[in-house]
């Protein structure tokens, strides 16, 4: 069994950088004990236009049929019913518009479409348990990164996991969410 009590999302932008972090507090049961498992994830990335984008996408595509080499990508254009004139087409190019054309146009990277709006795109250049980028920008979560998989601590011989007991002050957080994250975002705000 596994139910999500509380989750949320804040962002921060510095300049031409983000960086997002994602609280979430889950109870797992384990035998008959019903547990929490605090969860602090993020990502982080730049912030473009996106007519900077397109281009990165395009870029990203020519040097991958680049890497593949040209029977490759003539077999790729071929299968897809393009036909090019090897010795007058720049068939990496040819290739990666068919890409970006059919698949979207950031296709080839990773954009947080939550934070994108019409002019900036956020793209993605690192995810996950990003400790050091989530402690420079929420340096009011760092009280609380040490709980992270609470519930998945080694025992000393290895052979187990064993559960951590979070803080009175993070589950008081979880528990009123309503007033603890109004306070959160008046401090992520400051």
């Amino acid at each position: 069994m596994s139910n999500t009590v509380f989750t949320h999302s804040f962002h921060r932008v510095d300049g031409d950088e983000f960086v997002k972090v994602d609280l979430r507090l889950t109870l797992h049961q384990k035998g008959l004990a019903v547990l929490p498992r605090m969860s602090i994830t993020g990502c982080s990335g730049f912030i473009c236009s996106e007519e900077a984008a397109q281009e990165q996408a395009m870029d990203c595509w020519i040097s991958y049929f680049e890497e593949v080499g040209e029977g490759e990508t003539l077999a790729f254009l071929r299968e897809h019913g393009i036909n090019v004139n090897v010795s007058d087409d720049d068939i990496e190019e040819t290739a990666a518009k068919h890409v970006v054309n059919t698949d979207g146009e950031y296709h080839g990277l990773d954009v947080d479409y939550d934070l994108s709006d019409g002019d900036r795109v956020f793209v993605t250049t690192a995810c996950g348990q990003i400790v050091d980028e989530i402690k420079a920008a929420f340096p009011e979560l760092r009280r609380f990164m040490s709980c992270h998989l609470n519930d998945m601590r080694p025992s000393k011989d290895g052979k187990a996991w064993l559960f951590e007991t979070l803080p009175e002050e993070l589950e008081e957080f979880m528990t009123n969410r309503q007033a603890k994250l109004e306070d959160l975002a008046e401090e992520v705000a400051a």
